[in-house]
């Protein structure tokens, strides 16, 4: 037992459990759903008794069109209340699926669960008022709040992906965080706005439960009206070519409309990048060529 401010806390850990293990936890302690017929595999949390004190059934997506070889689901999760169970369930279940080989897991929710989620990054546009935004997050925003700079990178312009590599920099898809250091810059992110709002009005047109698709939550239009005229409305984009590729120029309308949601949408694309979302092929590299090493190489080099 671990003991701090004279609360004493149990040890817990993961170990994987049998599908009919698991599913006598969730026909006894999950509120609303019943056990499953199948699995990939499920996990269990556990204290230093030996106790279990929750579980995770891990199996094929429900819907038709997610891919069952790339993407894979979290059934079910279910514990006796033991703090900080269910997220630790989660994480192990992520770790496992990406260790055997799969490309994404999920895991929906009813609105009645309610619940407190982390809010992992927020980006927050500088451009207007950088040291009124700098100093929000020195005394607020914590390690969640980013400072973030739209770059409209254009067709003649050599694109965020051929830019140098300086010590200190971290480059992604489409954005990097520049050194400031020595600088009167701002720590903050560089984005390449021209290619991720290219990449959002793509994602939306990929029809819903295709792979790739942006869907909103809800199913009343009415309820996305104006978020629906700002992302469609707002700006528009013009064709050119430089550089071996083709680029969407955006600009906003000559009668300069509301464009935040769109702004914003664009700032979460970003944000879940730099969390390490991406799309299957997305940052690609081709592999390294490993030498192939034959049993007398190894006696010659003894």
């Amino acid at each position: 037992m671990m003991r701090g401010a004279g609360v004493v806390k149990p040890r817990l850990r993961i170990v994987p459990v049998e599908l009919a293990q698991a599913n006598r936890v969730v026909a006894l302690w999950h509120r609303h759903h019943k056990p499953v017929q199948g699995h990939r595999f499920s996990l269990g949390f556990v204290d230093e008794g030996g106790v279990l004190r929750g579980v995770a059934i891990v199996g094929r997506p429900v819907a038709r069109n997610t891919p069952p070889d790339r993407v894979v689901e979290v059934r079910r999760c279910c514990t006796d209340g033991t703090p900080n169970a269910c997220s630790c369930l989660y994480a192990a279940a992520a770790r496992v699926a990406q260790v055997i080989g799969f490309e994404r897991i999920q895991t929906f929710t009813l609105d009645s669960e309610g619940g407190v989620l982390r809010v992992e990054k927020c980006l927050v546009d500088m451009g207007y008022k950088p040291g009124i935004v700098a100093a929000v997050k020195h005394k607020a925003g914590g390690a969640a709040m980013v400072l973030a700079k739209g770059v409209g990178i254009r067709a003649g312009s050599r694109p965020m992906s051929m830019y140098k590599r300086h010590p200190g920099e971290i480059h992604g898809h489409n954005w990097y965080f520049p050194n400031v250091k020595g600088t009167q810059e701002f720590p903050h992110v560089a984005m390449d706005v021209n290619w991720w709002k290219t990449f959002v009005h793509a994602r939306l047109s990929v029809a819903p439960g295709d792979p790739g698709a942006l869907t909103l939550f809800g199913k009343s239009a009415s309820e996305h009206s104006l978020f629906a005229e700002h992302i469609a409305g707002s700006e528009t984009w013009t064709l050119t070519h430089g550089h071996g590729r083709d680029v969407q120029e955006w600009k906003l309308k000559p009668s300069r409309p509301d464009n935040h949601w769109f702004d914003c949408l664009v700032g979460c694309a970003v944000a879940a990048s730099i969390c390490g979302v991406k799309l299957p092929g997305m940052d690609a590299r081709p592999g390294r060529q490993r030498k192939r090493y034959t049993q007398d190489d190894f006696r010659r080099n003894m």
